[in-house]
C-alpha cells in the first residue's frame, strides 16, 4: 500500500477508515541513527504471542529514563494526539527482526486490545520494508471485527505494508495483521511502540481463537451457500 505524505487530516481519517495507516519517511538520518542504535541495545530473548512464533522479539526497558526520553515524543504524536488525548500514555515497546529463516505469522490481532479506547501501535522501519523481506500484512477495517482464525490464508483486500527506512505506520491493536515470509539473506528490523488514552480502562478480553475457531472473511462475490438464509416451507 502507498504510503502517504505528513497530512494530519488525511492520516487521521485514514486512521479511522482502515484500522492503519503508512506515512513515508518521517524520520531524518540522525533521528533514525537513534532509532537504530535503540533497537540495536535490544536482546532478541521473546517470542510473539501466536502459534509457531520464533525467538525474534525483544522489549525496551519501559522504566529506562534514556527510553522514556525518546519514546515520550513519538513520530506522529499529533496523530496519536487526535485519538488517544494529550499525553497519548506510553504502554511498552519492543523490536521485531524479520530473519532471513522466518516463514511468518499467522493473523492475529494484538494483546492490547485489553484497552478502551483502543491502543494505538506506532511501527518505526528500521530498515527498507519490501515485498520479499517479511513485510507486515494488514487488512483494512478490520479492527472493528473480532479475533480472525490463527491461519495464513490469503484475505479478501489485504495489504502489504511497504516503506522506505524511517517510515512510520500506525495500526489499532484490533486491525488483523501478520508479518510474511522474509525471503531475503537479510534480516529486517522495526521498532513497535504502543500507546493508550491516559483514561483507558481494561476490557475483558476475550481468550485468543482455539485451532480452527476464530473469525473468517468470505471472498468477494455470491455468498456460500452455507451463509444464506433458507426460507421456511410453507
Amino acid at each position: 500500500m502507498e504510503a502517504l505524505e505528513l497530512d494530519l487530516n488525511m492520516i487521521t481519517l485514514t486512521l479511522a477508515k482502515d484500522g492503519f495507516v503508512i506515512v513515508s519517511e518521517v524520520l531524518n538520518d540522525s533521528e533514525l541513527a537513534t532509532y537504530r542504535a535503540l533497537a540495536d541495545s535490544v536482546l532478541l530473548a521473546d517470542r510473539a504471542n501466536y502459534p509457531g512464533s520464533e525467538k525474534d522479539v525483544g522489549f525496551l526497558d519501559g522504566k529506562d529514563p534514556n527510553v522514556l526520553k525518546i519514546l515520550n515524543n513519538p513520530p506522529l504524536r499529533e496523530v496519536l494526539v487526535r485519538f488517544l488525548g494529550d499525553p497519548p500514555v506510553f504502554v511498552n515497546a519492543w523490536v521485531r527482526v524479520a530473519l532471513p529463516s522466518s516463514l511468518g505469522a499467522p493473523w492475529h490481532q494484538d494483546l492490547q486490545r485489553e484497552f478502551w479506547p483502543t491502543a494505538i501501535n506506532l511501527a518505526i522501519y528500521l530498515d527498507d520494508v519490501t515485498n520479499d523481506n517479511g513485510p507486515t500484512l494488514v487488512v483494512p477495517g478490520t479492527h472493528t471485527l473480532p479475533h480472525p482464525e490463527f491461519d495464513t490464508r490469503l484475505q479478501p483486500r489485504e495489504r502489504r505494508v511497504l516503506g522506505r527506512a524511517g517510515t512510520a505506520a500506525l495500526f489499532y491493536a484490533t486491525v488483523w495483521h501478520r508479518g510474511s515470509a522474509n525471503r531475503t539473506p537479510s534480516p529486517r528490523r522495526a521498532l513497535f511502540v504502543y500507546y493508550r488514552d491516559k483514561d483507558a480502562v481494561r476490557i475483558r478480553r476475550p481468550p485468543d481463537p482455539a485451532a480452527g475457531q476464530g473469525q473468517v472473511l468470505g471472498m468477494p462475490g455470491p455468498l456460500p451457500p452455507q451463509w444464506v438464509e433458507k426460507e421456511e416451507d410453507g
